[in-house]
């Protein structure tokens, strides 16, 4: 299937243009129907009156029947008083028939125009409302887009300060060791010097009495 270089795929609810269009052809297929009806009924019409009445006799009865079927179809008819001859009347009718029969074939004209009108409006209509629902589809995928993007940034900084607060933790853990035994040490260092400094104390005093002595 060749697409058009207008096809834009199909996403939105169509249903009431459908049913839009559907309508019209219905009423597009009530006016061919009508006309067909009205050139049957006219036909049949026809055939009764020259096989029940004959060319010369007696119309009356087919006079009143063409009546019936003009008025069903919105026209008034001959009156029953009036002064045409039997003659006149079926030119009258004949010519009211071909009037009824245009005006139905006008109709259906103009309806099968406006049906095509229609639809070059609805499919105008349409084309518009998928370009735009189109330009909006995209607006909305590159700002979806563009979120996604920031997201992944902020992921990413969100990790590197995970990784660095890590690390940190790492070195504080690894400083509070070297701490722990710098302070070991110092304590240590401490005691010695307290252990020194007695030790030099009872070395004087040791060596004092011994001059004493002396």
């Amino acid at each position: 299937m060749v697409m058009s270089n207008n096809y834009i795929p199909q996403t939105e609810n169509l249903s009431y243009l459908i049913d839009t269009v559907e309508e019209l052809s219905a009423v597009c297929s009530d006016g061919s129907r009508l006309k067909d009806e009205i050139v049957d009924g006219v036909d049949t019409l026809i055939r009764r009156i020259n096989t029940d009445a004959g060319i010369t006799g007696d119309r009356t009865e087919a006079v009143s029947q063409v009546d019936v079927f003009l008025q069903e179809h919105g026209d008034p008819g001959l009156s029953a008083k009036n002064e045409l001859s039997k003659v006149e009347e079926l030119r009258e009718q004949n010519r009211r028939l071909k009037a009824l029969l245009r005006r139905k074939v006008e109709y259906k004209q103009q309806v099968v125009q406006l049906n095509s009108e229609y639809e070059d409006r609805i499919t105008e209509v349409m084309l518009h409302i998928r370009q735009f629902k189109d330009k909006e589809d995209k607006v909305k995928f590159q700002t979806m887009k563009e979120c996604f993007a920031k997201v992944e940034q902020a992921q990413e900084r969100e990790f590197e300060a995970y990784h660095l607060l890590v690390r940190n933790e790492e070195v504080t853990q690894k400083l509070a060791h070297e701490l722990e035994q710098f302070y070991e040490v110092f304590d240590k260092n401490r005691a010695n010097d307290i252990k020194a400094q007695t030790l030099a104390s009872l070395l004087k005093e040791t060596n004092v009495g011994g001059g004493i002595q002396k």
